[in-house]
């Protein structure tokens, strides 16, 4: 883990690939894949993975849905049947 002097936080890596004035950068960079995964109370909540075909996004659990929003409201949600 390496914080650089901009203030990214990088994971498997030594300099940014996403960088900009006024923006911080945390960059996961897996020798196959890689990984950013949520947990609350202990138990997974989801994760983000991002491999060199695809990117990711899943909600953990058998019933948890994934929900967008947007302003502190939901907008969007899928859930377990994907609808």
């Amino acid at each position: 883990m390496t914080l650089d002097n901009s203030g990214n936080l990088l994971v498997g890596t030594t300099s940014s690939t996403y960088s900009a004035g006024g923006r911080v950068a945390v960059e996961i960079n897996g020798s196959t894949d890689s990984l950013f995964a949520v947990k609350a109370g202990g138990t997974s909540a989801g994760y983000l993975q991002g491999t060199s075909s695809q990117l990711a996004l899943f909600a953990s659990g058998a019933s948890t849905p994934l929900v967008f929003g947007t302003n502190g409201s939901e907008r969007a949600r899928i859930d377990s049947s994907g609808n």
